[in-house]
């Protein structure tokens, strides 16, 4: 089975997503579980292996990092 390929502003949202989690030393399983998805769903966001992000879903991860949630959508616009 072949990987689609995902957006490049995907792997950089997932990537700024990454950083900001890691910056504050928040663990991977416990930002999933705040989000209510699997480790792996949420490993999927952040290497931008995914085809799609909702808009519900990138405010509650902005929400939970505590960073402003227009910060993560302008990267739409690159």
């Amino acid at each position: 089975m072949s990987k689609k390929k995902s957006a490049p502003f995907l792997r950089e949202i997932g990537s700024h997503i990454r950083n900001c989690r890691e910056e504050r030393r928040i663990p991977r399983k416990s930002f999933a579980h705040s989000l209510q998805i699997s480790p792996q769903q949420l490993s999927n966001i952040e290497n931008g292996n995914i085809n799609d992000i909702g808009i519900v879903r990138i405010a509650e991860i902005a929400h939970i990092l505590r960073i402003d949630f227009l910060e993560i959508v302008r990267m739409f616009k690159k």
